[in-house]
């Protein structure tokens, strides 16, 4: 025979911090580890927003691995735009400014800052100067070599510097913090015991 049977429901913040810890416990076991797929789609748009302000065009490419593993990191590959990469990350450089193009291509199947390589090349209009043409009292060959040395290395740093970023991220999401106000905002309900109610 049917019976109706009453459940007193709470959110998040109404709980003991005994429930609290189940609650979080449960959503660390349903979303990946607190770190879900919006969560990682989210962090590569970081990533390629953060590149763009460091010179690159727009379409850049982003993968990464962040699982604290050996060959874990970040890699990216891309068009640079000259004047903003200099302007953000290359200020000694600004010769180079309208003389050459550059970009950074991702090799292999590993996502960390030995995985790419940077190239630089003169422009279509400068490529028939004479050397003594292009930067008075400087060698064009010279450089080119000594801009795409930089390059190289400031790519490495960038690799660095994102993969920090993202671990802090994804350290974040996991946080009691991040994954109370995931919980609260989404108006989730729970029993007294923190479980998750489905009414």
């Amino acid at each position: 025979m049917p019976r109706e049977h009453k459940t007193t429901v709470y959110t998040y913040d109404e709980l003991s911090d005994e429930a609290k810890e189940k609650a979080r416990e449960w959503w660390l076991s349903v979303s990946e580890g607190g770190f879900d797929q919006l969560d990682s789609e989210m962090l590569t748009e970081m990533f390629k927003d953060l590149l763009k302000e460091w010179g690159f065009k727009k379409g850049v490419d982003v993968w990464w691995s962040l699982g604290s593993s050996q060959g874990d990191g970040v890699a990216f590959q891309g068009d640079l735009d000259i004047p903003k990469y200099v302007d953000a990350r290359a200020k000694d450089f600004r010769r180079v400014i309208g003389k050459v193009e550059a970009w950074v291509k991702h090799e292999g199947r590993y996502y960390h800052s030995n995985s790419m390589e940077a190239g630089v090349a003169a422009t279509d209009s400068e490529r028939d100067l004479a050397p003594k043409d292009w930067f008075p009292g400087k060698p064009t060959a010279e450089l080119l070599d000594e801009f795409a040395t930089f390059l190289g290395e400031d790519v490495k740093k960038m690799s660095k510097e994102l993969e920090k970023i993202g671990y802090q991220e994804i350290e974040y999401r996991q946080s009691e913090e991040a994954i109370a106000e995931m919980l609260i905002a989404n108006e989730y309900e729970f029993t007294a015991d923190g479980r998750r109610f489905r009414g």
